[in-house]
């Protein structure tokens, strides 16, 4: 049995810059729906390359943190709708542990300045992500074991501006779902660095129910799960197949 830490998920301040509704895009093709699942299902922005279908087996405790700077009541207020969105997409379900050491998550709002003494605290993290820490507006660790999700940590900035936190807000819980990287191949995308999202619905819904079908399965290597997910998505998001070429 192998356990290790992934550090996904880090927003550089200056690129989340534009707001979903300054984006006009199209209803994003199939092969674009397709391609974003790929993209962020197996990939990860400073964890390790994996080839493997990561997700949460079984319901999630989670826990709030916050330190004087904000409030974990208004954090647990802000984050329980996106869960009970995830929790219709997904089949998981969420339950408060008032205890954090009793919890699977733990979403932490704090100062920026805290992230690296906080990513320390946690198990299994190291040092190779200080960097990230330094340069992100909010992060999502996650521990997997035999390729189940079994515990993941959430950083959130308290010193950032409210419409970049709102975005975290749902960025990190749904990457921790086991969508960790980010890509861009339509916009608006919660999954897109350049797009500010704080609602999952359309593609980036159909992205998490097709992680959660049971036809994929956790441990379901990249070259097995694609071709059942280009079906999953398929009946999911009908459409044309191809985006339209960019005009000049």
């Amino acid at each position: 049995m192998r356990t290790f830490l992934i550090a996904c998920c880090a927003l550089l301040i200056a690129a989340k810059a534009v707001a979903s509704e300054d984006v006009a895009s199209p209803r994003p093709a199939y092969n674009q729906v397709v391609a974003q699942f790929e993209a962020v299902a197996f990939g990860s922005e400073f964890g390790p390359a994996h080839d493997q279908v990561w997700r949460w087996r079984s319901a999630v405790g989670f826990a709030v943190t916050a330190d004087d700077r904000g409030d974990a009541v208004t954090l647990r207020r802000q984050l329980e709708p996106h869960m009970t969105a995830i929790t219709r997409l997904t089949g998981i379900a969420f339950d408060y542990r008032p205890d954090r050491d009793q919890a699977d998550m733990e979403a932490v709002l704090t100062d920026r300045a805290a992230f690296v003494d906080w990513s320390r605290r946690w198990p299994l993290a190291h040092s190779r992500y200080a960097a990230a820490t330094a340069i992100s507006a909010c992060m999502a660790f996650l521990s997997i074991r035999n390729d189940d999700i079994v515990w993941a940590g959430l950083l959130y900035g308290a010193d950032i501006p409210d419409r970049l936190l709102r975005d975290c807000l749902l960025e990190e819980l749904v990457q921790a779902m086991g969508l960790p990287n980010d890509a861009c191949h339509y916009r608006p995308s919660l999954f897109c660095e350049d797009d500010l999202v704080d609602a999952l619905d359309g593609a980036d819904a159909v992205l998490l129910q097709t992680l959660y079908d049971p036809r994929l399965r956790p441990g379901m290597s990249r070259q097995a799960a694609m071709p059942i997910a280009r079906t999953i998505i398929r009946e999911l998001w009908p459409g044309p197949r191809t985006a339209p070429p960019a005009s000049n």
